[in-house]
């Protein structure tokens, strides 16, 4: 297996934009050149939240080629970091880069960085471009360092953990593109460096201990391991993950899989993530495609499939709640779908059927993920987000403004037939943002 083999969907995500007088093995060696400098001090490190945003960071990084420098005490850990080995941070997440991308490390100190990336009041002084990470329980942002107040991190939950390591990865993937002839000058606008970047998911109180119950998992693959990936990680958390994929760990999925390692090549995706089980979450594997005549599935399902016509089959299967997350290009779609609302029918009517390798990169397999584990841990907790914010349209690569809300508009020719429409459902007629097609009612 080579380098290539293990970056091939981001290198397809990378030729939309980039000349065709640029080979592959040039836009790879472009990521396999670069050298991020990750630093945490022991005091941030001493938080669970700096710990999931470091290694969050590192696994996004490495999985996009970068060399990552690390930056950093010894620092013992005990909570689930899956798919770390071992209980000490620094040696552990040298061992996942070592098992990752061919030619790719994370390495303890001596690269000289082409960026610099900070953990809450971590500061490194460096001509190279800087940023700061801080968050709380639902919330990351990314920040220069001259502007940056020293500051802990906050909250028990890692949700903006995991938000501040994605809005800094999209900023070392402009930084890479931003050097290599592009189709168009036009493309600089999107990969101009971000200053500073926020998400907040809408903070909500925690509770010591949560029990998920049963849900399904359609996928074993980027989407669904990102969801994983939160989920296992959440203090108090108790949930019997079931999930149905009959695929096998490739080499192209090193690159966006967050729970896959080079050593998982060849095996079944479910059965890796079975051995991701905590003692609080039960990851279930079962070796099959969903299909209309499958049965066994639990109340609420969660869809990380790209394939439209298996999230029409998905709500066939009458779940009381479904949330589905699916990616394009350099976008992520969200959205939950219960009963009294339009059905990812409504939502995603027409199929859209695949002409290849689906381009994508491992920072926004991660926000598709994430949003899903969000909506879940909210539906459980009679939380949800309201109508207006059924749907959430991502674009990962502006991280000063990354996503817009809207309604999901009932259709009267629905694909799977929920009927919102003939009961009356809300048709959001105003235009959809970043580009996506208005719906026709």
């Amino acid at each position: 297996m080579t380098a290539l083999d293990a970056l091939d969907r981001m290198i397809c995500l990378a030729r939309d934009w980039v000349s065709a007088e640029v080979s592959d093995l040039q836009i790879a060696a472009a990521f396999q050149n670069t050298v991020a400098r990750c630093v945490g001090t022991e005091r941030d490190l001493a938080h669970p939240a700096g710990r999931h945003c470091l290694v969050t960071l590192v696994s996004l990084l490495a999985r996009m080629g970068i060399q990552v420098d690390l930056q950093m005490p010894s620092v013992q850990f005990d909570e689930p970091q899956p798919p770390l080995r071992g209980n000490e941070l620094r040696g552990s997440l040298i061992d996942l880069g070592n098992d990752l991308i061919p030619g790719s490390y994370v390495t303890l100190g001596g690269l000289a960085p082409n960026l610099v990336i900070c953990l809450g009041e971590a500061r490194e002084s460096s001509l190279s471009p800087t940023w700061i990470l801080t968050g709380a329980s639902w919330m990351g942002q990314l920040e220069p360092p001259g502007e940056s107040r020293t500051q802990q991190w906050t909250g028990t939950w890692p949700v903006g953990a995991e938000v501040a390591a994605a809005l800094a990865a999209a900023e070392a993937f402009k930084y890479v593109l931003r050097g290599l002839p592009l189709k168009d000058s036009y493309y600089l606008r999107h990969l101009a460096p971000t200053l500073r970047g926020r998400w907040d998911f809408g903070n909500i109180a925690t509770t010591a201990s949560i029990d998920l119950g049963q849900v399904g998992f359609i996928s074993a693959g980027a989407i669904t391991q990102a969801a994983l990936f939160t989920l296992l990680r959440l203090p108090g958390v108790q949930m019997r993950a079931q999930t149905l994929d009959d695929d096998c760990v490739g080499a192209s999925n090193l690159n966006r899989n967050p729970l896959n390692r080079r050593s998982d090549i060849d095996r079944a995706k479910v059965d890796v993530l079975s051995e991701q089980s905590t003692p609080n979450v039960e990851v279930i594997g079962r070796r099959t495609r969903l299909t209309d005549a499958t049965q066994g599935l639990p109340s609420r399902l969660l869809v990380g499939v790209d394939e439209i016509p298996a999230r029409w089959v998905a709500q066939r299967q009458s779940p009381s709640w479904m949330g589905v997350s699916g990616t394009s290009h350099f976008e992520a779609s969200s959205s939950e779908h219960r009963r009294g609302l339009p059905c990812a029918g409504c939502l995603h009517p027409r199929d859209d059927p695949a002409t290849g390798p689906v381009p994508t990169v491992s920072f926004v397999s991660l926000w598709a993920g994430l949003a899903l584990a969000v909506r879940l841990i909210r539906s459980v907790l009679q939380l949800p987000y309201g109508p207006e914010q059924q749907h959430l349209w991502l674009t990962p690569l502006r991280t000063e403004d990354i996503g817009s809300w809207s309604r999901v508009a009932a259709r009267r020719d629905c694909p799977v037939g929920c009927g919102a429409f003939d009961l009356g459902s809300i048709v959001d007629v105003r235009p959809q943002a970043r580009g996506e097609p208005a719906p026709d009612t």
